[in-house]
């Protein structure tokens, strides 16, 4: 309980002022606990950041498995719009933490734990595309496929997030994003 009290705090400071800006003060007034409370599981920020992403990571796997799990049934003119919308939930799941945790892991303070859930990911999602070879109008390389896809909307989503004023819309992006995976899979 107390853990997951500084986790949230931590998060919420993240999401609010930044990682540059958390102190392990604010999160232990946050959280309600004292600094000494915290340091008893967390020795420094870095280990604060690395437990919020990897609580982030649980919750975006959870959220997205079971919209790839529909890539195993769904009809093959509904593949493109499933891997899409499954790919712009997993940006989605909480974008501003996701984020800033993506900063901090290009800064290398959180151990690639966002890494490790984008390599899970794409190992899903070259799974699913495996299975349904036969529905696709080309034959392609499954692993290669998705981790093309993968990365190219996460980078898309970055610069999103990092940039929001720049007029990026859901529909636009949606939209944009489904020629993208459209083409890529030989639908094009």
């Amino acid at each position: 309980m107390l853990v997951d009290a500084i986790l949230t705090a931590t998060a919420q400071l993240l999401r609010e002022l930044g990682a540059k800006a958390v102190t392990t003060n604010k999160v232990a007034a946050r959280a309600g606990v004292s600094v000494g409370s915290l340091y008893q599981y967390f020795p420094n920020k870095t280990a604060l950041f690395t437990a919020v992403a990897e609580r982030h990571a649980l919750e975006t796997e959870q959220a997205i498995l079971p919209l790839l799990d529909r890539l195993a049934v769904e009809p093959p003119e509904e593949l493109v719009d499933t891997v899409v919308e499954a790919l712009v939930a997993l940006e989605r799941v909480d974008a501003v933490l996701h984020a800033e945790l993506m900063r901090l892991s290009l800064w290398g303070q959180t151990s690639g734990v966002i890494q490790t859930c984008r390599r899970t990911f794409e190992a899903h999602l070259a799974d699913l595309l495996a299975r349904r070879a036969a529905d696709l109008p080309r034959p392609l390389d499954p692993t290669a496929t998705a981790r093309v896809l993968v990365r190219a909307m996460g980078g898309v989503f970055e610069v999103c997030a990092q940039e929001p004023d720049e007029g990026f819309d859901d529909a636009l992006l949606t939209e944009t994003l489904t020629r993208m995976v459209a083409g890529t899979l030989g639908y094009s």
